[in-house]
């Protein structure tokens, strides 16, 4: 549905350019549902490179480790919200950069997250 969803990023593009709106996009288009972090797709990189605008990443900690949906108290996941990353200067040429390095970014605070948890854990009473 490529065709699709670039019109969709055109449209969004216009709203936050004309409109001022914030857009929140799951890079990786839907969670792995336990298979880790799963590719981020380009459409998002796309849009704040063509737009020019700053990237929010905002990282929440492991589902499938830390939840159980079966239970009344299931869990506890962590979220971030880190510094915005600057898209000014880059080109569509960038894109696969700076896919590659957010993602990176993402797994390595997501383990950030994941080991607070565990160690909050460890620390309540039993």
């Amino acid at each position: 549905k490529r065709i699709s969803a670039i019109k969709t990023m055109n449209r969004v593009e216009k709203l936050m350019t004309e409109e001022n709106f914030s857009v929140l996009i799951f890079p990786e288009g839907t969670r792995s549902w336990g298979k880790g972090l799963g590719t981020f797709k380009k459409g998002a990189f796309y849009l704040a490179i063509k737009g020019g605008f700053p990237l929010r990443p905002i990282v929440v900690s492991s589902y499938h480790k830390n939840i159980d949906f079966g239970k009344l108290d299931a869990g506890e996941v962590l979220v971030d919200v880190l510094p915005d990353i600057e898209v000014k200067g880059k080109t569509i040429r960038d894109v696969d950069m700076l896919i590659r390095d957010t993602r990176d970014l993402f797994e390595k605070h997501i383990e950030v997250l994941d080991k607070k948890i565990l160690q909050e854990k460890s620390t309540l009473p039993l």
